[in-house]
């Protein structure tokens, strides 16, 4: 039931009617499932957020998890990490409902599109870097622009940096990872 009501969401025409069905069918299932709504409001603005870009993008910055959005470049936090709702809410201010350019760069091993993502003129990923809200992806960097960024941020002790000992993403992962206990 869940899963087919939040379906209807991704059949509308518009950012805007998604919007408004996903609101119909939060207060739908808010009577019911007290907890999921309130999932279902925090996370809003991420699920639609692919929304932003022309029709034709979708496809292409849609992934089977739509929490997900891959930058070329760069890892930002996780929600749970340091600094990773300052970094989502950095990365919102910098592309919601704004013109936007997807320059796709490839796809990753679950089919997802990796690209830099320009918004409203603004290249989102160095932004986000230049701003200490993310990591250089080093182990797939191609722009070394990008490093230099981080390297200022990191002297500048902005965003993430103003903490001591900042954990990267993917080890914050790995250690999620191996701490799990095997099935």
């Amino acid at each position: 039931m869940v899963s087919a009501a939040i379906g209807t969401v991704f059949v509308q025409e518009s950012g805007d009617a998604a919007r408004s069905q996903w609101r119909s069918v939060a207060d739908q299932l808010r009577g019911k499932f007290p907890k999921l709504g309130v999932l279902i409001n925090e996370a809003e603005n991420d699920v639609l957020a692919f929304m932003m870009f022309s029709r034709a993008h979708w496809t292409q910055s849609y992934s089977t998890n739509p929490l997900e959005k891959l930058h070329a470049e760069i890892d930002a936090p996780e929600k749970a990490q340091a600094f990773g709702s300052r970094s989502k809410q950095h990365l919102a201010d910098l592309c919601f409902a704004k013109p936007a350019t997807v320059k796709a760069r490839t796809t990753d091993r679950y089919g997802r599109t990796v690209a830099r993502v320009i918004c409203n003129g603004t290249d989102a990923s160095a932004e986000q870097v230049r701003s200490g809200m993310a990591w250089a992806f080093t182990r797939y960097l191609t722009d070394p622009s990008i490093k230099a960024l981080e390297d200022q941020a990191h002297a500048a002790r902005l965003g993430l940096w103003h903490d001591t000992k900042p954990v990267r993403p993917w080890e914050w992962r790995r250690r999620g990872r191996l701490a799990s206990p095997e099935p």
